[in-house]
């Protein structure tokens, strides 16, 4: 027992680090961790109740709920939204916004955008071929590939949310600091809601690729500023 009080002291003040603000792997990173492991976790519980058919009921509601608002006219502007999520679209908007932050000469965060999208693209197709769930039949546009994670919901999580992140941390606008979220947290549920609207995603594929995406991006942001801080050590 005379070793058992300095260890339990050692872990003590390990935690307590972990939680200091403003320290380098404190309250931020433990926050960062939290949020990976808990989204990993949520997303593999949500594809466990889906592969027991456990979801069955929830999904059929909230197909049945999106069908009774569906008409051809609005579907037809919804299509246009929906399509700024899907591969063109995010690419397109990828591009645009890497091209503004190398004209401000701000390299590594247009690195970051490039590395977060381009791989988390690989990433959720992976994810969709492993778990090779069939997409609801008769949607009111014709989509192929496997349903579940979204795609358009990962990307959205993941370009948005890092908009989001870049907005925060390059401003101490308070107006700006919340327009940023709340814009970014608007269109990523437009995005997942148009999916649903258009017949072409399960209501649990749109919130497996949610948490998919959030594990993601949070989880690149990690690595990458920890590349970016040993990249240049007095950052």
């Amino acid at each position: 027992m005379p070793l058992l009080h300095p260890l339990l002291k050692e872990i003590f003040a390990f935690v307590r680090a972990r939680l200091v603000r403003g320290r380098r792997y404190g309250l931020a990173f433990t926050l960062a961790l939290l949020t990976v492991l808990g989204g990993a976790w949520l997303f593999l519980e949500l594809i466990s109740e889906v592969t027991e058919h456990e979801t069955v009921e929830y999904d059929a509601r909230a197909r049945a709920l999106f069908e009774a608002l569906v008409t051809p006219e609005a579907a037809r502007y919804v299509v246009y939204l929906t399509n700024t999520g899907g591969f063109v679209g995010t690419l397109a908007l990828v591009v645009v916004v890497a091209l503004l932050l190398g004209w401000r000469k701000r390299w590594w965060r247009a690195f970051e955008l490039a590395v977060t999208t381009g791989l988390g693209a690989l990433v959720v197709l992976a994810l969709k071929a492993i778990f090779a769930r069939s997409r609801p039949e008769a949607g009111f546009v014709t989509e192929t590939g496997f349903s579940y994670p979204s795609g358009h919901a990962f990307m959205a999580v993941v370009f948005y949310g890092y908009l989001a992140w870049l907005a925060w941390g390059s401003t101490d606008s308070a107006a700006l600091r919340f327009l940023a979220p709340a814009g970014s947290l608007v269109m990523i549920a437009l995005l997942g809601a148009s999916r649903l609207y258009l017949g072409v995603h399960w209501l649990t594929d749109v919130v497996g690729g949610y948490l998919a995406g959030l594990s993601w991006l949070v989880g690149s942001l990690l690595v990458l500023r920890w590349a970016e801080g040993r990249r240049t050590p007095s950052a």
